[in-house]
């Protein structure tokens, strides 16, 4: 019977980098964009925007005494949208951190794991902004799509009331 190992290899370790080389995610520069100019919401049951609905129709320019349109304009409307939420597990046994913690373990475990779950939350987050939101049995966000629709109502707003 041959043994396993040759001496070196007994004794010595491989050199490991360091660093996770993510060879899996797309980069998500929309979701960067977005998430670099996002507002914290105080919570409710739902997400209201306040929207111009329309343009006022009256101003412009006069000459001396004209009459001018002082008519009430009801130029304010409000898109709703309600909440969705994504969650990344992440699945560590506790026999995988006692082989990988101390000297024998070169890279920290659950912190690879941690980032290897905020790269995928962040790919699916992503790929929803791109959908309409029907996925998933409506759950997933409601994103791009659904708000360039010349055909489904958005944030409560059907196109036709504003093309």
């Amino acid at each position: 019977m041959a043994l396993t190992y040759a001496q070196l290899s007994a004794i010595a370790v491989n050199a490991i980098d360091k660093t996770l080389t993510d060879n899996v995610y797309s980069a998500t520069p929309v979701l960067k964009r977005l998430s670099d100019k996002s507002k914290k919401l105080a919570g409710g049951l739902a997400i209201q925007v306040p929207v111009i609905s329309s343009q006022t129709g009256a101003g412009g320019s006069f000459s001396d005494l004209d009459a001018l349109t002082v008519t009430r304009t009801d130029n304010m409307s409000a898109a709703v949208y309600n909440w969705k939420q994504y969650y990344e597990p992440i699945r560590i046994s506790n026999m995988d951190v006692a082989k990988t913690s101390g000297d024998a373990g070169k890279l920290d475990l659950v912190a690879s794991k941690i980032k290897i779950a905020e790269a995928n939350f962040a790919e699916n987050l992503s790929l929803g902004l791109f959908s309409d939101g029907t996925g998933n049995g409506g759950k997933d966000i409601t994103g791009f799509a659904a708000m360039i629709s010349a055909s489904s109502t958005y944030g409560g707003i059907a196109p036709a009331d504003m093309p």
